[in-house]
């Protein structure tokens, strides 16, 4: 996510602090694994 992207002063804060956790590769990552987690515990 770029910079802009950011209005908010935490917002700004939190991507200030680490940057690389916006990226696109990373972001997919995590919805990735959030989406296993979920997988293993769902009851039909």
């Amino acid at each position: 996510m770029p910079a802009e992207a950011f209005t908010s002063e935490v917002g700004r804060a939190l991507f200030g602090a680490d940057p690389t956790q916006f990226r696109r590769c990373r972001i997919e990552a995590v919805t990735a694994a959030y989406r296993e987690v979920l997988t293993a515990y769902e009851i039909y």
